[in-house]
C-alpha cells in the first residue's frame, strides 16, 4: 500500500512541474524574436513580454507550471526562462485598451487579470483591460486604466504587481514579436 501512495505522489508531483502546453520552447523563443514592438506599432498578435530590468537571457513573463486542477487555478505571474517562458497574444480593442492572453485565443487561455494588487493568469475569469504605452528609453509599460503599473520584483512573491508609476526599468517592458503572426 506504500509504494501504491508514493508512486501516486510521484505522478502528481510530475503533472504538477509540466509545463503548460502554451510554452515556448527556449530556441524557438530565441530564433522567433523578430522585432521589438513600441506603442506605436502594436496590433493584435503574439509576443514575448520581457522586462528592461532584466538582462537574464530567455527570461520572459510566464505563467509557470500549474497544478492539473479542475476548475484551473488563478495564479500569480511569474518571470522565469527557458522552456517555461509563454508567448501572449496581445489584442487591443476599440476602446484602445489591450487583452493579454496565452495562448491564441482559445477560450481555455489562460488570461491576465488584476487581482489584490498583482498580475496573475486566470482560464476563469474576463481578462482584465490593460493601458499600454511607450517609455523614452524605447521600453513600454503595461498597466490599469487607473495608472498603476505591472512592476517586475523577481526575488519576491507575487513578482509582477501593480505599482504607481516611479520610472524604474522594473516597470518597462519589452514586446517580441514572434515570427509568422
Amino acid at each position: 500500500m506504500k509504494k501504491i501512495i508514493a508512486a501516486a505522489a510521484l505522478a502528481l508531483a510530475g503533472l504538477t512541474l509540466a509545463a503548460p502546453t502554451h510554452a515556448v520552447a527556449p530556441d524557438t523563443a530565441q530564433a522567433a524574436h523578430v522585432r521589438a514592438a513600441s506603442a506605436q506599432s502594436i496590433a493584435t498578435g503574439l509576443f514575448l513580454i520581457s522586462n528592461l530590468a532584466d538582462d537574464t537571457p530567455g527570461s520572459a513573463l510566464s505563467i509557470g507550471p500549474v497544478p492539473p486542477v479542475y476548475p484551473p487555478l488563478d495564479v500569480p505571474v511569474r518571470y522565469l526562462s527557458g522552456p517555461l517562458t509563454n508567448h501572449w497574444l496581445v489584442q487591443r480593442g476599440d476602446d484602445g485598451l489591450y487583452t493579454i492572453s496565452a495562448g491564441r485565443g482559445g477560450p481555455a487561455d489562460y488570461r491576465l487579470v488584476e487581482r489584490d494588487g498583482a498580475v496573475f493568469a486566470s482560464a476563469t475569469q474576463e481578462p482584465s483591460r490593460w493601458m499600454i504605452q511607450g517609455t523614452e528609453d524605447g521600453g513600454l509599460t503595461f498597466g490599469t486604466p487607473d495608472g498603476r503599473l505591472a512592476t517586475l520584483h523577481a526575488d519576491d512573491v507575487p513578482q509582477v504587481t501593480l505599482d504607481a508609476p516611479d520610472g524604474s526599468p522594473a516597470q518597462a517592458w519589452r514586446l517580441m514579436q514572434l515570427s509568422g503572426d
